[in-house]
């Protein structure tokens, strides 16, 4: 229950925002009283912040890093991982979740952090991984420090699209890819020997 109480009320804070919400509607939306909500949540606040932590975006399926190191030169694989990048990026739902996240970042700076820590550090880890397994080819200032590297491969390839998502502005699906193909192998030819 205490899942589904979480989830719901998620989606509910990613539709009307937090401000849009009362612990009326979650209880409503779940199917029980406010007594019941009341007794595992003492506020709104509360329920938020259990909310956003659970919302642990799932970035790559078990499958999907299989996938990434099929790829044969670090550039394949960099640019496998831009792609699911992407996706995931201007998903509707993440979108909202950002822009939830945004808006009460003041009111709420830890389970933000926690937040975005949980959702960053598994594509940290996807690209630090392609770049292990390619390390002899990268100029030893990036592989000095690969999670450094890869959080600034992420900023290049998501950076931008993310901010714009979340002003509602998604440009063309054709230049994005176009703009990613660039970006990957500037990226690649920077960081190499």
């Amino acid at each position: 229950l205490d899942e589904r109480v979480k989830t719901i009320a998620l989606a509910l804070f990613l539709e009307q925002g937090y401000d849009g919400v009362t612990m009326e509607a979650v209880a409503g939306a779940v199917g029980i009283t406010k007594r019941s909500l009341y007794a595992r949540y003492k506020d709104k606040s509360e329920l938020f912040s259990a909310a956003m932590r659970s919302s642990k975006n799932e970035w790559i399926a078990k499958d999907a890093n299989r996938q990434l190191m099929a790829g044969r030169t670090l550039q394949d694989k960099l640019q496998a991982a831009a792609d699911l990048l992407m996706v995931h990026a201007l998903d509707p739902k993440i979108v909202k979740l950002s822009r939830t996240a945004a808006a009460q970042a003041n009111q709420f700076p830890d389970d933000i952090q926690q937040t975005y820590n949980i959702s960053l550090s598994p594509r940290i880890q996807s690209v630090v991984e392609i770049l292990t397994a390619h390390r002899g080819e990268l100029d030893s200032r990036y592989a000095a420090d690969l999670e450094m590297t890869a959080e600034l491969f992420l900023g290049l390839i998501i950076g931008i699209p993310s901010k714009l998502a979340g002003y509602g502005t998604l440009r063309d699906a054709a230049f994005e890819q176009r703009r990613v193909r660039l970006a990957v192998g500037l990226f690649v030819e920077g960081i190499r020997t």
